[in-house]
């Protein structure tokens, strides 16, 4: 059986690792996201996956598109189904949505 001598100092640093990483996520979270080219403004409501409604007209997802949450972090149509949300985007060539990035408050400031 180990003593409470020896394993006290590994739990002191695995704490201490844990609110270093913890503080990185946090800081990291407040940076602010470079958008592609060429992007637009918009309104979005994601009604039946992949159609969607895009400042009042339907529109659809291109296969493969790239739905950024406001954590930056890639998401699925299915998770956005229901309200009207900011966002940025990019259509291709036939005219579906290619990149989207849903807008936090303090982008939306942003020209």
């Amino acid at each position: 059986m180990l003593r409470p001598l020896f394993w006290a100092p590994a739990v002191l640093v695995g704490l201490v690792l844990a609110a270093v990483l913890i503080d990185a996520t946090q800081a990291q979270a407040q940076v602010s996201r470079q958008f592609a080219a060429g992007t637009a403004r918009g309104q979005l409501q994601v009604a039946t996956p992949p159609l969607v409604v895009l400042d009042g007209k339907p529109v659809q997802l291109a296969p493969g598109a790239r739905i950024h949450g406001p954590d930056n972090l890639l998401m699925t149509s299915a998770a956005l189904v229901g309200p009207v949300l900011p966002v940025r985007y990019v259509l291709d060539d036939l005219g579906q949505i290619r990149e989207l990035w849903v807008l936090r408050t303090d982008e939306l400031a942003q020209p």
